[in-house]
């Protein structure tokens, strides 16, 4: 692509932008080298984002091959991967279809983005899988492209967006690692409010390594003389500047639209940039407003055959009529069509329009469609019909057009979109007489699918409403499609922690007598829920009866419900359920139920870290979020996979990463189901570091997600945060007074939830003598796997009665067999306690010494300090050499803080440490600097000699 593919603004000057523009040319060689960048470019509207982009672009056109996509906005149809399709339609005109099929395998998969590839394939694994595989296939045509020479892919107005545009920044972001390829993604920060899809998108891409931010400010009053200058070809007089510069504030499309060409300000100038902007339209020749009015209802951008077809001109005279409005720099002209020179000036004339005008282009577009096809095959295309044409108000075709985009959007995965084409469809149904006869179903079967959607888009909210509607109209028959709602609002409500989910699963299994997939579900469905409350019994029969069912019918997808149903029941009872796992995986793909593959993963991550297999969860868990990065619509299982992910991370140690996937999942806004989980990790770490206004805050939230009904996993976890969190406060009272419902709550609990509260609450009760409840309730709890048995070591330890650094020392080996770092480090520090209480000051200096580089390691502030409090009481030396230095306060570093430590000593630089690690160079930058600060040393030098000084790598 070159320079002129990227229409400048009115100035020929560019001014202002040379931090900016050193920051492209530095992403750009970054990524030259081998390097993957994404630069998020924000500014507000007129703000001089094109004109970067192009300016930067003009400099290395000649070494880079250049793509360009924009999203497109259109009403509220925005076009699944709009600048995607763009951008691989660039490169069709360079280099031709049998060309770019060449380079990859699975070429036909791109048609689902441009129909000259042909027909999309079909697959019965399902849309899920054809998603994945047209992400893998853009991935790695992309690599291969950036294998032959450096590769610029810009994505401009990432504020318009859609659902599945946004999945595959985020999977492209998450997926580079390696080759010549620079991503530029441009969006107005002034569109970003609360609850815009793209914030945390965004959030997420910052905290990802090679990922760069870049935001334009406004020009300085200099700035805006010389690019005055360069609109006028002289310099403006200081009366014009200052006018100018006060009344634009120094925003560039503001700057050109007040100036005139005999180099005045504009007269009675209007109050709002809708009218300034209009000014510049109505100068035009009444034939290129027309067109432009026109055009305006078209979207910002529209191509050269379909405007001739709306306004009935000749190409000669529709390229007559627009000479005068790209002279003015009002449209752009590219090869097959025109788009506005910003959106804001589309959106002026849009807005001027009259009622019966703008209805009138609105047909006119749609019939032009119909008539000639232009969009036809392509993505979004009955979109845009069904734009037009309600926009024309004739409701039976927006409801038609509405409906096929619906399975066109459910086709290519794009969930969000499919349910803004439902609820289209829903609006108009009372409006069209035909609708039930042109789409198939009656209204109950498209308000399933608008239920179903929502769940899939992350709307849980939305797909209540709507399925409370079905159920309404249902009026309590309908056998299993009843059954099916109310299975589908079980899962709802779960998402929403509302009441009656059991309820909705025990008459969703009464009503599925048949035994197929309906039953199949309800019997899992319901007994994972109820193993979940503690209700095994109930449970048990429903395993076994989906297991038989599994084996009659024969089919993988119930198959795999049932090997996930027994897994789930087996894992609490201390069973191996890792091989009934990774078959249910396994059939789960093969059957194309993402819902299942997915859930497969969440008991892999669960089942290997209730055996103590942390790294095996780690695995599983990394794992199951690239899949759900790969079919992105599954955000309502992707919280709960991220949650345990964190979970495991946590137990082995790796804090830091851990609230980093925390995090991630947060940005995400999940429902208050996953959320709390979240909630929960994150204030475990925050309570061991003493955090305090992450603790807060946490506390906060949780609160505002108060659920009495809670499942054993989500209610034991708060309540042993409080605990401990009241216990680090100092508050002995309000700590035995939350230890003293824990008999209650455990009595016939989850083990795996039941014993870390257990030996949490015999530390306060211990001091009371009151632990009679908590011994009967330990008595009475299993110990399938060796976490719970290690924690049962240490509720018997701080149980008894005299000292015994036996007892801690056992628990202390049985956690380093476990590789738990804090549980152990805690240990190994009671151990010390009571080997000095018995005059073993050697034992008691050893065990104090190995619990400091634990709790060092990972960052457990409140712990280390206790030991190093207890240190300076027995006078042990902390470093534990001979003639060791002693450390008067410890340093604090977390496992983070050391890697940056490490590759700070081998001379590493900041953005080469974020390359390493996989964060960003400003998180970096802030890790070292605060190694620097605990360090007290002023320079990256010094931090190194005194980190070999004091050992600090041993401690990792």
């Amino acid at each position: 692509m070159n320079k002129a593919d990227l229409a400048g603004p009115l100035s020929p000057r560019f001014c202002g932008r040379a931090a900016e523009l050193a920051a492209l040319n530095a992403a750009y060689d970054d990524a030259a080298g081998g390097d993957p960048r994404v630069v998020l470019l924000g500014a507000e509207a007129g703000g001089g984002k094109s004109r970067l982009v192009q300016e930067f672009v003009a400099r290395i056109d000649d070494r880079a091959l250049v793509l360009v996509g924009s999203s497109v906005e259109l009403s509220e149809a925005a076009l699944p991967y709009a600048p995607f399709t763009a951008a691989l339609r660039d490169l069709v005109r360079v280099r031709s279809v049998d060309a770019v099929s060449e380079l990859v395998d699975g070429a036909t998969e791109l048609a689902w983005l441009l129909p000259e590839f042909g027909t999309p394939p079909v697959s019965s694994a399902g849309p899920e899988m054809a998603r994945a595989r047209l992400f893998e296939v853009f991935l790695r045509l992309l690599e291969k492209l950036a294998g032959e020479q450096p590769v610029v892919l810009v994505v401009e107005d990432a504020h318009w967006a859609d659902d599945s545009t946004r999945d595959l920044l985020s999977f492209l972001t998450g997926n580079l690692r390696h080759g010549a390829l620079l991503m530029v993604v441009t969006f107005r920060f002034e569109e970003l409010r609360r609850g815009h899809p793209l914030r945390p998108l965004l959030a997420r891409m910052a905290r990802s390594g090679g990922v760069i931010s870049v935001t334009l400010p406004r020009l300085t009053r200099l700035e805006v003389a010389d690019q005055l200058e360069g609109i006028l070809g002289r310099p403006a007089s200081a009366a014009v500047v200052e006018s100018i510069y006060d009344r634009g504030d120094g925003v560039p499309l503001f700057t050109e639209a007040m100036t005139k060409a005999d180099g005045t300000v504009r007269a009675d100038l209007p109050s709002s940039l809708s009218d300034l902007l209009l000014e510049m339209v109505q100068g035009l020749p009444d034939e290129s407003q027309q067109v432009l009015r026109a055009a305006a209802v078209g979207g910002r951008r529209v191509g050269h055959g379909l405007l001739a077809a709306v306004t009935r001109l000749d190409e000669a005279s529709l390229t007559e009529a627009l000479r005068p409005a790209a002279a003015a720099n009002v449209v752009i002209s590219d090869a097959d069509g025109y788009a506005f020179r910003h959106s804001l000036i589309r959106e002026a004339v849009s807005a001027d329009l009259l009622a019966g005008e703008r209805a009138r282009w609105h047909r006119a577009f749609a019939e032009a469609l119909e008539e000639t096809q232009t969009l036809a095959g392509g993505v979004g295309s009955a979109s845009r019909l069904a734009v037009h044409w309600q926009g024309a108000h004739d409701d039976e075709r927006a409801l038609r057009a509405a409906w096929t985009a619906a399975g066109e959007s459910r086709r290519g995965l794009g969930y969000a979109e499919q349910l803004r084409m439902l609820e289209q469809v829903l609006r108009l149904w009372q409006s069209a007489p035909a609708a039930a006869a042109d789409t198939g179903v009656d209204h109950v079967g498209a308000l399933e699918l608008a239920a179903d959607a929502a769940l899939w888009a992350g709307r849980p909210e939305r797909g209540l409403t709507l399925v409370e509607i079905a159920i309404g109209e249902l009026g309590g028959s309908g056998g299993e499609r009843l059954a099916a709602l109310l299975l589908r609002r079980a899962e709802l409500r779960q998402e929403r922690l509302q009441p009656g989910q059991l309820d909705d699963l025990r008459a969703a299994l009464q009503l599925a007598s048949h035994p197929g997939r309906i039953r199949a579900q309800a019997l899992g469905q319901l007994a994972r829920v109820l193993m979940r409350h503690d209700l095994r019994e109930e449970a048990l029969p429903l395993s076994v009866e989906l297991s038989d069912l599994a084996d009659a019918a024969g089919d993988d997808e119930i198959q795999a419900e049932a090997l996930i149903t027994r897994a789930h029941l087996g894992t609490r009872e201390g069973e191996d359920t890792i091989g009934l796992l990774n078959r249910a995986l396994e059939l789960a793909g093969r059957s194309g139920s993402v819902r299942l593959e997915l859930l497969a993963y969440v008991g892999l991550t669960h089942a290997n870290e209730s055996r103590g297999n942390h790294e095996a969860a780690i695995d599983a868990g990394r794992a199951g979020l690239l899949r759900t990065s790969q079919l992105g619509s599954a955000r309502y299982v992707a919280e709960l996979i991220a949650q345990n992910l964190a979970e495991s991370l946590v137990s082995a140690g790796h804090w830091d990463e851990a609230l980093e996937t925390v995090q991630r999942a947060l940005d995400l806004d999940p429902a208050p189901y996953g959320r709390v989980n979240l909630l929960l990790c994150r204030g475990r770490i925050a309570v061991a570091r003493g955090e305090t206004a992450v603790i807060d805050q946490t506390f906060q939230e949780l609160a505002a997600l108060s659920d009495p009904r809670a499942e054993a996993q989500q209610t034991l976890p708060r309540v042993q945060l409080e605990l401990e969190q009241k216990s680090a406060d100092g508050d002995l009272a309000g700590a035995l007074t939350v230890a003293a419902t824990v008999p209650d709550l455990g009595r016939g609990a989850d083990p795996r939830y039941v014993w870390p509260l257990l030996a949490a609450s015999a530390r306060i009760c211990a001091e009371s003598g009151s632990t009679e409840e908590l011994e009967a309730v330990a008595a009475a709890t299993s110990t399938p796997w060796p976490v719970e048995k290690a924690h049962a070591q240490v509720f018997a330890a701080e149980l008894t009665s005299a000292p015994d650094p036996s007892a801690w020392d056992t628990a202390a080996a049985a956690w380093g067999v476990l590789s738990r770092p804090y549980p152990q480090a805690y240990a190994l520090m009671r151990s010390a306690i009571a080997a000095a209480a018995l005059g073993d000051r050697p034992a008691a200096a050893d065990s104090l010494r190995q619990a400091a580089a634990l709790a060092s390691g990972i960052g457990a502030h409140v712990l280390h300090q206790q030991v190093s409090r207890l240190a300076v009481r027995m006078k042990v030396d902390l470093v534990g050499s001979p003639g060791g230095t002693a450390v008067d306060e410890p340093f604090h570093l977390t496992e983070r803080e050391l890697e940056v430590l490490r590759l700070i000593a081998t001379g590493r630089s900041n953005r080469e440490i974020a390359g390493e690690l996989f964060i960003s160079p400003k998180t970096a930058s802030v890790h070292v600097s605060n190694i620097l600060a605990k360090l007290g040393v002023a320079s990256r030098g010094a931090a190194a000699a005194t980190a070999h000084r004091l050992r600090l790598f041993d401690l990792g």
